[in-house]
């Protein structure tokens, strides 16, 4: 019988990312009336295409609507961490309810990543060609920091 050990140390890793993560964006966008700033990389991105206000205008449906998505995922993935938390103090081993809860985080991660792609393809209808460019490049470039700082 294989050990499940190494399965589940890695979801734990990945559960630990996803709650930072989650935890991080979940304050910094709940703050009543925050504003965005340098350090919210939506708006930053935002800022690095050169927007015009027209732009600005045509976009915000579309902005809103995955501005909620986006916040809908985040709180699914703070609501299985939640359930995780309680199945790991009360089960104490791995468990149905541990995989369960694992299975709902990784579909919402993999769900926020899909609706992320798709907003940047979406927007690709409002930007000039080198606007695009430049977002496809952004986005690309995040992507690879996140995947060398995730793996130090």
């Amino acid at each position: 019988m294989k050990s499940s050990w190494p399965v589940f140390l890695t979801g734990l890793g990945l559960l630990l990312v996803v709650a930072a993560v989650s935890a991080y964006l979940t304050a910094r966008f709940t703050r009543p009336h925050a504003k965005p700033d340098a350090a919210d990389y939506h708006a930053w991105v935002h800022s690095e295409l050169g927007l015009s206000a027209k732009q600005e205008v045509a976009m915000a449906p579309m902005e809103k609507r995955y501005e909620e998505k986006r916040r809908h995922l985040l709180e699914v993935i703070r609501l299985a961490n939640l359930e995780l938390s309680t199945a790991l103090q009360e089960d104490r081993a791995d468990s149905p309810r541990i995989r369960a809860a694992l299975d709902r985080i990784q579909s919402a991660v993999e769900e926020l990543q899909a609706a992320t792609l798709e907003h940047v393809f979406e927007m690709r209808e409002y930007l000039e060609s080198a606007q695009y460019d430049r977002l496809i490049d952004l986005t690309s470039e995040a992507l690879q920091r996140q995947a060398t700082t995730s793996d130090q």
